[in-house]
């Protein structure tokens, strides 16, 4: 089981500002498939600095973790950059 912690807000933080930052006349599917895009391989880059290498299913979960955390801190961002803007 993967714990939430200062990386993981981080992450969510930096789906927030990303979403926030987009162009807001995007689709949510597309939108969907770019925030999961970056969100994986911020997980995968994540997974190989932090040394999670060793066992395989640590690694699928911190990617797929930092994949949804993304995505959901990027549908977010975007939604407050739609009602702000």
């Amino acid at each position: 089981m993967i714990r939430f912690g200062l990386i993981e807000v981080l992450i969510f933080v930096a789906g927030i500002v990303y979403g926030f930052l987009n162009p807001h006349e995007e689709d949510g599917t597309n939108l969907l498939k770019k925030g999961l895009t970056y969100g994986l391989v911020l997980g995968v880059v994540l997974a190989i600095l932090t040394g999670v290498l060793t066992p395989v299913t640590a690694f699928a979960q911190l990617v797929i973790a930092v994949g949804i955390v993304f995505t959901i801190g990027t549908f977010i961002g975007n939604f407050l950059g739609k009602k702000i803007r």
